[in-house]
């Protein structure tokens, strides 16, 4: 599997928020909601989301890749005995 080139979910992510703040939004608008409110509505949207983009984010990079170990067989025992 090839790693993800970094910051390709953060980059992602901030494209849905702006996206799902939009259609907040709008559907706010839809609903009857006042501009101010709608407004104020979609930039806590966008932030939440923001926020989930950029831990995920981290929690992709930060990952560490630890080294392979050396498998080692054990001779076969005697007489067929069982673990």
């Amino acid at each position: 599997m090839r790693p993800l080139p970094p910051f390709t979910i953060a980059r992602w992510g901030i494209y849905a928020a702006a996206g799902l703040a939009g259609l907040s939004a709008w559907l706010g608008l839809q609903a009857g909601g006042t501009l101010d409110y709608v407004v104020l509505r979609g930039a806590f949207v966008f932030v939440v989301f923001s926020a989930i983009a950029f831990a995920g984010e981290a929690l992709v990079s930060s990952h560490v890749q630890r080294p392979r170990h050396e498998q080692r067989q054990e001779p076969p025992r005697p007489g067929g005995e069982a673990e």
